[in-house]
């Protein structure tokens, strides 16, 4: 293996582990911040405000620079409306929900993301690979049945909530790696005002008493603590996101999801609803077998498609000046 590809799938793997215990600690501290019935849409602002303010202590310092001539195309005011209904979807979910009906919710993702994948962006799956998907899925499936618990306005959320999160995934990568080609904080930097913006538009619509009543309890340093680390977890978020987004696929990062749905049921089982039962270990535990089986896959294919790749080039002539030869089929 080349250094270069070495250096990239480290990369890809810092990011990827950075993703999980940011999602793991904002879906932990949500849970706790909702008990104080803050209001769904202003959470979600406040997450927004404090990103961008980070953000913009990045940029003061130089942590990221825009690029000349940035502006917002479609694709980036699709990423926009996605994460803001996306997050809010979110949150209701959260909210309503249990833990377990949460995650379960977010396994469709997979197969949104595919289809996205493909009819945006031709990618293909192999049979193989789909197999395991599937069987992925079941385990994952499996293991949250012991804490799902439904209910209609928590159903809704929960699958609006999987088609916004999957365009929103496909959209940041595609805007990161093949149209706008913008680095993940400047792609963060140039959609969040608009995002700040159009929550604000929601929030009188919504929850407008709500937050009067909010603002009008008294603010305690344990109230103040929770939300600055609920805020600090979603900058992490954000910021954990679209490095993943922007180093692989969209695919790539719902993946990471069945292993962050593992850990995170467990932890809402052990923290809000009791100890773990034999389903969730049993099923955990057949997931990452097929989530590891996947990834072993996955790595031989590309290996496979690299080695093609390079009989194709070396079998492929030279091109004459008059053209006389013969030219060969690539392997």
């Amino acid at each position: 293996m080349a250094s270069g590809d070495l250096k990239d799938k480290l990369t890809t793997l810092s990011y990827l582990t950075f993703n999980f215990f940011a999602v793991t600690s904002i879906v932990l501290a949500n849970k706790q911040v909702l008990t104080l019935h803050i209001p769904v849409q202003t959470l979600t602002i406040l997450h927004f405000i404090v990103t961008e303010a980070f953000l913009l202590i990045c940029l003061k310092f130089n942590v990221f620079k825009m690029p000349e001539n940035a502006k917002m195309t479609p694709l980036l005011w699709t990423v926009v409306i996605a994460k803001v209904f996306a997050n809010t979807t979110s949150q209701y979910s959260l909210m309503w929900n249990s833990v377990g009906v949460y995650q379960l919710a977010k396994q469709g993702q997979v197969p949104v993301v595919l289809l996205l994948e493909y009819f945006l962006l031709k990618r293909n799956v192999s049979t193989q690979r789909l197999v395991l998907l599937f069987f992925l899925i079941c385990s994952v499936i499996y293991a949250t049945i012991a804490d799902v618990h439904f209910n209609f306005a928590g159903s809704v959320a929960a699958v609006l909530n999987l088609f916004l999160a999957a365009l929103e995934m496909v959209c940041l990568s595609m805007a990161q790696q093949q149209g706008e080609k913008l680095g993940s904080m400047a792609v963060m930097h140039m959609t969040l005002p608009w995002a700040i913006g159009l929550t604000g538009c929601l929030i009188p619509v919504m929850e407008a008493s709500q937050v009067v009543e909010v603002f009008s309890q008294e603010f305690t340093v344990p109230l103040a603590g929770m939300l600055f680390v609920s805020c600090l977890c979603a900058f992490f978020v954000n910021w954990s996101t679209a490095l993943v987004t922007g180093k692989a696929s969209a695919l790539t990062y719902v993946l990471l999801g069945q292993f962050k749905t593992i850990m995170i049921l467990v932890m809402g089982i052990i923290f809000f609803d009791g100890m773990p039962t034999f389903k969730t270990i049993c099923g955990g535990g057949v997931a990452l077998c097929f989530l590891t089986a996947y990834s072993i896959v996955t790595m031989q294919e590309q290996e496979a498609d690299s080695e093609q790749a390079a009989q194709q080039a070396a079998a492929t002539p030279k091109e004459e000046p008059q053209g006389g030869s013969k030219k060969e089929d690539a392997v």
